[in-house]
């Protein structure tokens, strides 16, 4: 809170963000929030996912603008996710792309 508060008083006397900077601050927030996967994630096009399911291993390549898994092209990591599974799945979550969370109760 010391922090905000300081930044705020520094801001009233230097002045506040450049409106440039005000705005890349709030592309990064909503991309953030569920924009688009591969940019959110860092994923390169050109990278391939691979995860088994079932004892079958299943690829996925990056692309620029979505997925690819068997010949068929996706716009999110989800819907190649659903399609390999038939039941909805969160596509990092899937593909081992989201951070481990801690486990909470004490426990490491």
């Amino acid at each position: 809170m010391r922090r905000l508060i300081a930044w705020r008083l520094q801001a009233d006397v230097l002045g506040d963000l450049d409106e440039g900077t005000q705005t890349k601050i709030k592309q990064l927030a909503r991309s953030s929030r569920g924009g688009t996967q591969a940019s959110f994630m860092n994923l390169k096009a050109g990278s391939i996912l691979v995860r088994e399911w079932r004892g079958v291993e299943q690829r996925v390549l990056v692309l620029d603008q979505g997925f690819e898994h068997k010949d068929k092209r996706y716009k999110s990591l989800s819907e190649v996710a659903r399609a390999i599974t038939g039941t909805h799945w969160s596509g990092p979550r899937f593909f081992g792309l989201e951070p481990k969370h801690e486990q909470r109760g004490g426990r490491p």
